[in-house]
């Protein structure tokens, strides 16, 4: 169907399966079975998805007051892990807390919020590393990578609170640099002709 006209996807039959499939996409898992599975656990108050995927949510949202009142009573969520099963490579992203204020390699639908630089600074407070690893990247070069921190005009004031807190502006030479990773997507962006550039960003 990725060659497919929109005639041609509208006038398709589809059955039970593709719609199960499509919608699983939608949210980034990698099939039907791994939705409706995470959808189950993350449904049972108390279990550890659900109780990862509440702080996500707060995360997200910005909502710093949930977040810490979650911390106090869990402080296990400052490093836990997203076990969600996704279609991308590879299909367990297995993010922190900490990653989804970067908004990069996880969820496409989830954002960076406004409050982001408060809820960073909770998390590390509450003994999340600065240099925490994800796939194989740090916070840092996902966070100068990403588009969504830009976009909510935090993106400096993360990098900022990052390097307060002790992470490497270099990285893992065993993966780059955050520093290179951030002049390719700005060149990349200027090429293009797109903005925010770094400077716009602040």
């Amino acid at each position: 169907m990725k060659s497919a006209s929109n005639i041609d996807v509208q006038s398709a039959a589809l059955d039970l399966a593709d719609v199960q499939l499509a919608l699983a996409r939608w949210y980034d898992f990698l099939d039907w079975s791994a939705l409706s599975e995470h959808a189950r656990e993350a449904s049972l108050r108390g279990t550890p998805v659900w109780l990862f995927e509440s702080a996500v949510e707060s995360v997200i949202t910005g909502d710093v007051d949930t977040l810490a009142s979650r911390l106090h009573e869990r402080p296990e969520l400052v490093s836990a892990r997203s076990t969600r099963i996704t279609s991308f490579d590879p299909p367990v992203h297995a993010a922190t807390l900490l990653h989804y204020v970067a908004a990069n390699a996880v969820e496409a639908y989830r954002k960076t919020p406004s409050y982001a630089v408060q809820i960073v600074k909770l998390l590390l407070e509450a003994g999340a590393r600065a240099d925490m690893y994800g796939q194989p990247c740090t916070v840092m070069c996902m966070l100068v990578s990403s588009c969504r921190p830009a976009e909510a005009g935090v993106q400096v004031a993360l990098v900022n609170t990052l390097l307060d807190f002790g992470a490497s502006i270099e990285g893992d030479s065993r993966w780059g640099s955050p520093l290179i990773d951030r002049a390719r997507v700005w060149l990349s962006r200027r090429r293009r002709g797109a903005g925010p550039t770094w400077s716009q960003s602040r």
